[in-house]
């Protein structure tokens, strides 16, 4: 039963009139503020008349009459019924409701890949209060990815209905009108109570239509929300594990969050203050924080394709997310100590094959105690093998697929084999084994690349020069293969014209003509890189003066190799150049993102958790019911890899102030040499010993299952109070410090989450790209026009020309047949 005719008025289907409708309102219009036994308004009722709403007619009197309810009842728009709806919002949760309903779960999709070491890699962000309920699959119908998504008449138009409220809601008429900071404050709260509704985002990215999507996109309504963290779902994750359509359209979600503007969040037809930009950046973050906290976001990435990667990580808030994951101090510390360890690494190896008499000798590096920096030698290589092992236990335990793309990538193979070979040449050296001369030098070339492979995941600007690199190798095969046949084909003409010509009397070897040497010898190969010599300037016109026809082919040769091809070899190299410029971002977010899921999947393995008993190490097992073994088991392991870690760090502070006072006591050459040595060993010795307290902080955590902070820059600066000692309230200062300027200086990360600097776009390659390839169009197209032209003129002429022809045999028929009647008469007369 109806409490008064204006609610069963509403609840009634097309037999009833817009006049009807408003002839009850005005006789009642304290009607449209009474609620009914589950507690809707008329405006409920007439937002869920799906009868009425199913026709298109019932659609514009519904929408005419709705807002006449609005105005008689303003406060009405944020009512809630006994289920928590507001108008408008039951439908859209029905359609929801239904369209998972109607999917078909399939667990095999669902969860592809292993869950369990996704959640343990990347524990959430904000802390174990706020983090995101567990990963394992629960048959809730909302974690299904629907296909073919539809939207219904009525739903599309609830979401219309709900952006126009938004864009023109002033509260009461006249005196009682809300002031701005209520009206921004009501457009928040219709938001939310919108954003509230489960996987609504979800299903109108899945919507298969694409106009339909992209108008329901555009709706003021659906922009606010996005900027709501209540919309943030786990369906972010599940959508990005799923391949085709769902990764592509949460990828597209990332863009579009990123892009978002401050009028999304006040309206388009106001005007933002100081104030408005402060409350948009602090929703934006909330709503990056609240995608940030799920643990299998960034290891997901590692799911994907190229080029979605790509597309993901140079969005603002996957951007953000990286930075975030990877400029937490545990996180920089340790790479600061793997660059360090691979320095002084590469510089001991360098030195003991020196010293060892396997590569020239250095008079001024001569160890006392050969033997400990062999020893350092085969510490940190197994150091190095054994990180790298641990990352491919947990890649293996993700996905198979993931962990043979990760191992087959070429700098991940640079870094498994510049550590094996070092450890090898070392260990061959001192069991007296004979180590190739070539070996040794193939391991210092990999020990170089694998610091490469360091940088090209710290900033952009080393991100493009070294991934371009590799696009430029790409881009010149088959122009190396031309090169190759040119340089092999003058060289056999070369070869076959000294020994022919002249009875063979241009092979008379005499003392230093290294040109006849090489191009009469059976070994082919000297000829060759003879021939590749010349290409690079090594050349002298004499050396081809035995005949006219050697005269002849040098000058065709070089002309061909050193004007032709060698210009084509700069304009491939330029052009590849400048598209890796154009693709910087791409390039560096995808370098990124491996950077980010090695190093911070390895704090998140060793930072500790609430899970298991709060004890103290060996404490676990003193229970008298039944011992903590497996806690204790991976508080162990743990404490192991952490001291390792440290190990290692500390063998390396000694070894590098060792060698620096061995240096200065066997008298160096020269002072400046000196003072510079002393100077990169002190930055080096700085790096080190600041990391290490990051790391002595982590490893006292993890034995007392603490979260505190003692020396780190989680402590905030009003933390830092004087009663915690001089001695620490220095060191929170140096450490804090150290780790921002790493982040900002080494790292790029200058801005908060989110947030991508301008300067990083890098624009002077763009515009060159842009340029050349406009100005290719635009000769393309004249070249087009010319030849469209061309042809129409030539079909213009034959057509002209078969007119004409026929036009004259027309002629000719019309003369023919004049004049044959002239001629019968005049033969009939004369008859």
């Amino acid at each position: 039963l109806h409490p008064t005719f204006l609610h069963a008025a509403c609840a009634a289907s097309n037999d009833i009139s817009l006049d009807e409708l408003r002839s009850l309102l005005l006789s009642s219009p304290e009607a449209a503020s009474i609620a009914d036994s589950d507690g809707r308004l008329p405006l409920h009722i007439l937002s869920e008349n799906k009868e009425l709403l199913n026709l298109r007619a019932g659609r514009e009197l519904a929408g005419a009459f709705a807002w006449d309810l609005i105005a008689a009842c303003p406060e009405g728009i944020f009512k809630k019924d006994k289920t928590g709806c507001i108008p408008f919002a039951a439908l859209l949760r029905q359609w929801v409701h239904d369209v998972h309903e109607s999917t078909a779960v399939k667990p095999s999709e669902m969860e592809p890949y292993n869950l369990s070491i996704l959640s343990s890699l990347f524990p959430s962000q904000s802390g174990p209060n706020n983090a995101p309920p567990p990963t394992t699959y629960i048959d809730d119908i909302f974690r299904r990815i629907p296909s073919d998504v539809h939207i219904t008449p009525a739903t599309e138009w609830s979401l219309n209905m709900l952006s126009a409220v938004l864009n023109t809601y002033r509260g009461a008429q006249k005196k009682d009108r809300l002031s701005r900071r209520e009206q921004l404050l009501r457009r928040e709260q219709l938001a939310k109570n919108i954003a509230s509704i489960p996987s609504l985002l979800k299903l109108i990215l899945l919507i298969e239509d694409d106009d339909s999507r992209d108008h329901i996109m555009d709706l003021s309504i659906v922009r606010r929300i996005i900027l709501c963290k209540g919309s943030v779902g786990r369906w972010i994750v599940d959508m990005l594990r799923k391949s085709g359509i769902p990764r592509r359209r949460v990828i597209d979600y990332f863009a579009l969050v990123s892009n978002l503007t401050v009028f999304d969040f006040i309206g388009k037809g106001r005007t933002p203050r100081q104030a408005d930009f402060a409350a948009f950046y602090e929703e934006r973050n909330a709503v990056y924080t609240a995608v940030g906290n799920f643990k299998e976001l960034i290891p997901t990435l590692a799911i994907l394709s190229y080029k979605e990667v790509e597309r993901a990580s140079t969005t603002k808030i996957m951007w953000g997310i990286l930075n975030d994951s990877i400029s937490r101090p545990f996180v920089i510390s340790i790479v600061m100590i793997d660059l360090v360890l691979h320095l002084v690494f590469m510089a001991t190896f360098r030195f003991l094959v020196a010293d060892h008499g396997v590569a020239n000798s250095y008079d001024w590096m001569e160890f006392n105690e050969p033997i400990v920096p062999a020893i350092y030698v085969a510490f940190i290589g197994s150091y190095f093998i054994f990180r790298l092992l641990v990352q491919f236990a947990l890649l293996m335990r993700i996905s198979r697929r993931v962990f043979r793309s990760y191992f087959f990538e070429f700098w991940n193979v640079v870094d498994i084999l510049s550590v094996c070979f070092a450890v090898g040449s070392m260990s061959s050296i001192y069991l007296k084994y004979t180590v190739p001369a070539w070996t040794l030098s193939v391991t210092m070339v990999l020990l170089w690349l694998k610091l490469v492979s360091f940088l090209k995941g710290v900033n952009t600007q080393l991100a493009t020069f070294i991934l371009a690199i590799g696009h430029i190798l790409k881009d010149i095969r088959w122009f190396l293969v031309v090169m190759g046949i040119v340089i092999v084909a003058f060289s056999d003409m070369i070869h076959i014209a000294k020994l022919s010509s002249e009875g063979g009397n241009l092979c008379n070897f005499s003392e230093g003509d290294t040109i006849t040497d090489d191009y009469c010898s059976i070994n082919f190969f000297e000829g060759y890189i003879r021939t590749y010599a010349i290409t690079v300037g090594f050349l002298d016109l004499d050396d081809f003066r035995d005949s006219t026809y050697l005269s002849i082919v040098f000058v065709v040769f070089t002309f061909l190799a050193l004007i032709v091809l060698v210009n084509v070899l700069i304009a491939i190299v330029s052009d590849s150049y400048e598209k890796s410029r154009v693709k910087s971002a791409y390039l560096f977010g995808r370098a990124r993102v491996q950077f980010a899921l090695e190093n911070a999947s390895l704090e998140a393995f060793l930072r500790p958790t609430r899970q298991g008993r709060n004890c103290f190490f060996l404490g676990c097992l003193w229970n008298w019911h039944q011992p903590d073994w497996r806690y204790l088991l991976i508080k162990v392991i743990r404490t192991f890899v952490l001291s390792y870690i440290l190990a290692a760090a500390v063998i390396t502070d000694v070894l590098v102030v060792r060698h620096l006072r061995d240096y200065g006591e066997s008298g160096p050459e020269s002072i400046p040499s000196f003072f510079v040595l002393a100077f990169l060993s002190g930055i080096l010795l700085l790096i080190l010993n600041v990391a290490i307290i990051v790391i002595i902080e982590f490893l006292i955590k993890t034995i007392l299952n603490s979260d505190a902070h003692f020396f780190t820059l989680r402590a905030s600066d009003d933390d830092i109070t004087a009663r915690q000692g001089k001695l620490r309230r220095y060191s929170t200062f140096i450490v804090r410090e150290f780790i921002r300027f790493i982040s900002e200086k080494v790292f790029g990360i200058k801005h908060s989450i989110g947030s991508m600097s301008e300067d990083e776009e890098d624009w002077p390659g763009r515009l060159n790209y842009i340029e050349k390839i406009t100005t290719h169009i635009v000769a393309e197209s004249e070249r087009n026009v010319s030849a469209a032209l061309t042809a129409s003129e030539t079909r213009l002429m034959k057509h002209e020309s078969a007119l004409q022809l026929e036009v004259r045999r027309d002629i000719e028929k019309y003369i023919n047949k004049i004049e044959r009647p002239s001629s019968i008469r005049f033969n009939s007369n004369s008859r």
